[in-house]
């Protein structure tokens, strides 16, 4: 449906409006709105979802941690089981890429470790 209006200079102006299930004309106006609330809510759910998933629902501990090396620092991601303390030791497995890679690229490994009983840490040599 379109509605035909006369504007303040004279001019006729186009309004496109549409109609729902029920007859109600509908402003396109809201319904950009709607669109964009609907896609907010669904990428801010995706985030809570990728936090409580990335820490197996609060069983990892994950920190961001810096190595000191002779000329510069290396930079690494550990993935700790909660149940990982001085009195209840787990092994650990140290993950490094490869030549053209970075350490995103063995994060997902080193997740799947530690949601596995093992304290991973995953190493960029960058």
């Amino acid at each position: 449906m379109v509605i035909i209006g006369l504007s303040t200079h004279g001019m006729i102006d186009k309004f496109s409006s549409r109609l729902d299930e029920r007859g109600i004309v509908v402003d396109a106006t809201r319904l950009r709105y709607l669109a964009i609330l609907v896609l907010a809510s669904i990428y801010l759910s995706g985030m809570g979802s990728a936090a409580v998933f990335g820490t197996d629902f609060g069983n990892l501990d994950v920190e961001m941690v810096s190595i000191p090396d002779k000329d510069h620092q290396l930079s690494g991601v550990l993935y700790r089981p909660i149940d990982a303390t001085q009195e209840n030791p787990l092994p650990a497995v140290v993950l490094v890429h490869g030549i053209s890679g970075s350490k995103q690229m063995v994060c997902g490994i080193a997740l799947e470790l530690g949601r596995h009983g093992f304290v991973a840490l995953a190493v960029d040599l960058v």
